[in-house]
């Protein structure tokens, strides 16, 4: 028996970054983040479980209060899917407003039909936050 062993592996891929402003709440970071790799997805004619998402507390180039929102390629060295989300991010809006307004009239926060996806942790998807980042789409995110 050994103990104190640490197991796991390191890999290179791609990876988009997107810090929107004004969006401070991670909860609502993480569902524009699933949204945005839902629209990419469709938009690339792949699977959304080629992609990973993720998002972090950070501070702005004003140093208020913000997140990122991270899109990662699962495959090792990169497929160059996520990174599209760069180019396309214009284009897609339109489709991540379309799926963050969930057509299930009891949806709150998050429901299979939106944003509530199974690769997410459990205490991922308790904060999952649509409507506010519907919010942020509507008021801000209109590019």
């Amino acid at each position: 028996m050994k103990t104190g062993l640490r197991l796991g592996h390191q890999i290179s891929t791609d990876v988009f970054e997107l810090q929107p402003a004004d969006l401070p709440q991670p909860g609502a970071g993480l569902a524009l983040a699933v949204a945005l790799r839902e629209a990419l997805a469709r938009r690339l004619g792949v699977e959304t479980d080629k992609m990973g998402v993720a998002v972090a507390r950070r501070a702005d180039h004003l140093d208020g209060q913000t997140v990122s929102l991270f899109l990662h390629d699962k495959a090792s060295g990169g497929a160059g899917f996520s990174i599209q989300a760069l180019d396309l991010l214009t284009v897609l809006m339109p489709e991540i407003e379309h799926i963050l307004n969930c057509p299930v009239p009891e949806c709150i926060s998050a429901c299979p039909a939106c944003v509530l996806v199974g690769d997410l942790s459990e205490d991922e998807a308790s904060i999952l936050d649509r409507r506010g980042a519907m919010t942020w789409i509507r008021e801000v995110g209109r590019v």
